[in-house]
């Protein structure tokens, strides 16, 4: 579990998107409750680097997100890995945290799907976190969701 202010020790990014990210709303085929989607791609220095795919779940006060790095600009994506994250409120924490968990994006563009045990092992783990980090205050559905989420209503310190 991380933080989401949580700084990253990553290389100098100046990420941008690439166009405007797709929007949209929906019912989600697990839980049937309404989420809201965010999707699109990110350039660092002009150049491509990730694609990124956010569902929020109102209901739940947290968001799912998968981030794709590798050759996302071309048409071979055996080198690409995805990495998936869940943001909002936890039982041990009074604020919002990050948990890396199993990512299984489907589509060729996501190339090997990382476990968590994985994505916590991976050399691209920073670029990850320093990609989401990046959403929070860009993305418009990530920002509203979730820097805006507040303290867990539920959370019980443990006393002492």
């Amino acid at each position: 579990m991380r933080w989401p202010w949580e700084k990253t020790a990553t290389r100098s990014h100046d990420f941008s998107f690439d166009g405007r990210p797709e929007t949209g709303a929906d019912v989600c085929g697990s839980c049937e409750e309404p989420n809201e989607w965010s999707r699109g791609f990110i350039l660092d220095h002009g150049e491509p680097f990730a694609v990124f795919f956010v569902w929020w779940h109102p209901h739940a006060h947290a968001a799912w997100m998968d981030v794709i790095l590798g050759s996302i600009d071309g048409t071979d994506f055996t080198d690409n890995v995805t990495f998936a994250s869940r943001h909002g409120w936890v039982e041990s924490s009074l604020e919002p945290a990050a948990t890396l968990i199993d990512a299984k994006h489907e589509g060729s563009i996501a190339g090997r799907c990382l476990t968590r045990e994985e994505a916590l092992e991976h050399p691209r783990l920073a670029d990850n976190w320093a990609v989401t980090d990046w959403l929070y205050w860009n993305d418009e559905l990530v920002h509203r969701g979730l820097v805006h989420l507040g303290p867990n209503p539920d959370y019980r310190a443990s006393e002492a």
